[in-house]
């Protein structure tokens, strides 16, 4: 019987290459973005992709999307929440749009889409995926909001493995290494529009300094990740290898995903700080800020 697929986010980046990935492999799949002509090549390419308008911080989009699986199929094999912002922007003054936005997008969205789509997956016996990240394991530097709200879904991906396990639905959650998308450039844009503040040394934003340091030449490509990862769903979803794992499956997945797994068990915290100060360039702009900010202890303006 025909396996359905439906992915969040899936207009470009890793979602656009799962949905390649699956339609290869003669799925069924249903790519839901807010931007759905930038699927029409993939959906030419492929007559068993169809593209669905979906907006994932509005309900009434998802009652929308479901209404459109739900005409021709009485289940779903697949629910793959891809969809995503990133949020580069210092704790300390991040604002309450952008909080908010990427809570609602990378917690809420996923969280909404799973409850709608539930009775099709668990009628399929089928899969829940999510894309989370390796900052839930690794402080990265000015990623605090998007390391909690990747967190915040990583635990629940966990503990709905436990609640759905009655049902015989598995759960994959992809934790995120680096991968070429274009998050990073969205991330270099983002942290050259803050309103400079508290993180300026020698009149220089070393928000953005550190972001434009980056380099992504060795990150995995969207291909390849999507590759893995259509083979983690379908080992998770028919494969006898895993059974002793249960029905929750965590994979590394990207550039240093399964090196922040092992640093985070093994390295002292301290390590890990020195190692992502001098992997974000920002070692000597801190060793200034702080002397900087010694000298000046009452300035607080974040003009």
């Amino acid at each position: 019987m025909e396996k359905v697929v439906f992915i969040s986010g899936a207009s470009s980046g890793i979602g656009y290459a799962v949905c390649q990935e699956f339609a290869k492999s003669n799925y069924k799949i249903y790519a839901g973005s807010r931007n759905i002509e930038s699927l029409t090549h993939l959906s030419e390419q492929f007559p068993n992709v169809y593209p669905v308008e979906l907006d994932v911080t509005s309900t009434d989009s998802i009652l929308r999307a479901k209404k459109v699986v739900e005409l021709d199929n009485d289940k779903l094999d697949i629910l793959f929440n891809n969809a995503g912002t990133p949020c580069v922007v210092p704790a300390l003054e991040v604002d309450e749009k952008t909080l908010r936005s990427a809570f609602e997008v990378n917690v809420f969205g996923a969280i909404n889409l799973v409850r709608e789509f539930s009775h099709l997956v668990i009628k399929a016996k089928g899969v829940f995926a999510f894309t989370t990240s390796s900052g839930t394991l690794m402080p990265y530097p000015f990623s605090s909001i998007n390391n909690a709200s990747k967190s915040a879904l990583s635990s629940y991906a966990s503990t709905l493995a436990l609640e759905v396990k009655p049902f015989d639905v598995k759960v994959v959650n992809f934790i995120t290494g680096g991968v070429k998308t274009e998050n990073l450039e969205k991330s270099r844009r983002q942290s050259q529009n803050l309103k400079k503040g508290l993180y300026v040394v020698d009149g220089k934003d070393i928000v953005s300094e550190s972001m434009n340091s980056i380099d992504n030449s060795s990150f995995m490509t969207a291909e390849t990740y999507a590759r893995e990862a259509v083979k983690d769903i379908n080992h998770a979803l028919h494969g006898s290898d895993y059974k002793h794992e249960g029905n929750y499956f965590p994979r590394y997945r990207g550039h240093m995903a399964r090196f922040t797994k092992a640093a985070n068990f093994y390295f002292h915290r301290q390590i890990i700080e020195g190692m992502l100060l001098a992997g974000f360039n920002l070692k000597e702009s801190f060793s200034k800020l702080k002397k900087q900010r010694n000298e000046k202890p009452n300035d607080v303006s974040l003009s």
